[in-house]
């Protein structure tokens, strides 16, 4: 058996956002001349997660509704004796990130990923623009 990682970027859109990761994805199995197997794809960034979706259709644009409107985090507030540890970090995208998943493991078949004709690998990052990065591990032969 064979295992190859590699991480690969994505720049996102301002805001929360969606991108389709699919083609670069598939392109990156095929490259590898893995046949069969698994394909591993984990987010590495904070407030980013992935889900398998036909394409970006209108459950998309929902999905992507829910996250502005009601996950988004506020600001963080002035200093107290609470909080004073923790005002260098910015948690914001964390509630979004938790919607979907950090990780997915897909099947790799006849040298790429085995998706339905419509489906599509989809990242969500909640606090772009940035680059996101997501790794692909690869197990097979």
């Amino acid at each position: 058996m064979k295992i190859e990682t590699a991480r690969l970027q994505f720049n996102t859109d301002d805001g929360a956002s969606l991108s389709d990761v699919t083609a670069e994805v598939n392109a990156f199995v095929r490259d590898s001349a893995f046949q069969a197997g698994l394909c591993i794809l984990t987010v590495a960034g904070d407030g980013c997660c992935l889900t398998l979706a036909p394409d970006l259709d209108d459950d998309m644009d929902d999905l992507l509704r829910i996250v502005r409107t009601h996950l988004a985090t506020p600001a963080p507030s002035a200093p107290t004796d609470e909080n004073r540890d923790r005002l260098d970090v910015d948690d914001s995208g964390y509630p979004a990130a938790g919607v979907v998943a950090d990780s997915i493991t897909l099947t790799i078949r006849d040298g790429g990923m085995n998706l339905g004709s419509w489906d599509g690998v989809i990242l969500l990052d909640a606090r772009g623009p940035r680059p996101c990065p997501v790794d692909v591990t690869l197990m097979g032969a």
